[in-house]
């Protein structure tokens, strides 16, 4: 782990503990992951300058749906969301950090969701495809697999 990432999870760690019913709790990674996919999903639908309430929508249902977050694991997601955003974290930076550990598989559902974001509103930003791009080239992704899975998530829409 990078002393980008380390610093970063420790803040959102010391967040979490001024939390009512979090005294003395210290984040999971997985939970901290999810945080960060959060964020990059917030990154991706607000590349071409808006976020439209389709982007939202389809973030919530990926949370409700794929990510079964319970009330008690909120604090983190948030505190993680929280402090990407005011952190002045370059995105990028931490996602080829935090990217370093994760398997094949994961990184590719990474993409894949990022995608799903991206395209919620029914188009692809030219500004949204050149961020999921760079999160791919951080998480060394062959360009033909970037390919397969845009066009797996272009198919599934039709």
């Amino acid at each position: 782990m990078t002393r980008v990432f380390e610093s970063f999870r420790n803040k959102v760690a010391s967040e979490v503990a001024k939390r009512p019913g979090c005294e003395g709790s210290v984040c999971c990674d997985i939970k901290l992951s999810l945080g960060l996919l959060l964020w990059a999903m917030g990154a991706v639908a607000g590349a071409d300058g808006a976020f439209s309430a389709e982007e939202e929508n389809k973030i919530s249902e990926i949370l409700t749906s794929c990510a079964g977050i319970e009330k008690r694991d909120m604090p983190v997601v948030m505190a993680t969301v929280k402090q990407a955003s005011i952190g002045k974290i370059d995105p990028f930076r931490l996602i080829a950090d935090a990217g370093s550990g994760l398997n094949e598989h994961t990184r590719s559902y990474i993409i894949e969701t990022l995608f799903r974001i991206a395209y919620a509103d029914n188009r692809l930003d030219p500004r949204e495809l050149e961020a999921i791009k760079r999160a791919a080239e951080l998480f060394e992704m062959p360009r033909d697999l970037f390919d397969s899975i845009q066009k797996s998530v272009e198919d599934s829409m039709k």
